[in-house]
């Protein structure tokens, strides 16, 4: 995924420019705006947005909504020790959370094994669906081969 100099959300919704990267960046995290924790390429100030709009629910938006979580992670997690569970549970939120990213999703929350994503808000693409889709099969594909492999059984 490329990373862009300036919020991809504002720039979309406001057509402000506000500097997430770059020499300008440091000017902006001085009133609070740097990059968000749901999308690298959105800022803190879409993320405030997002929350806000969640909780109106009044607003209707058409969005694909991604599940992803670890099958027999209840079995695992009694098998192994906490601190390899950590790092597994560490490297399947950053896999999950790279292929959300690259199709335009947000990670909207982890939930003990799993993770929560949104496409189409605030990154509004017609080909959400598909979208959500591919990152589910490219997860998917990706933990069966290299990360499984490394899994206790």
């Amino acid at each position: 995924m490329k990373e862009t100099q300036i919020c991809l959300g504002c720039w979309e919704h406001k057509h402000m420019p506000m500097a997430i990267r770059g020499p300008f960046a440091p000017l902006f995290r001085t009133f609070g705006i740097k990059k968000s924790k749901m999308h690298p390429n959105l800022c803190t100030s879409c993320e405030s947005h997002f929350a806000r709009l969640m909780k109106q629910r009044q607003i209707p938006v058409s969005t694909t909504i991604l599940f992803a979580d670890i099958r027999g992670y209840t079995d695992l997690s009694q098998q192994i020790e906490a601190v390899k569970l950590n790092e597994l549970l560490n490297r399947f939120y950053d896999r999950c959370s790279a292929a959300i990213w690259e199709r335009d999703g947000i990670v909207n929350k982890f939930i003990g094994d799993a993770v929560l994503a949104i496409f189409n808000f605030p990154l509004i693409r017609k080909e959400h669906v598909q979208n959500a889709v591919s990152a589910a099969v490219q997860l998917q594909k990706k933990l069966s081969t290299s990360e499984r492999g490394n899994w206790p059984k």
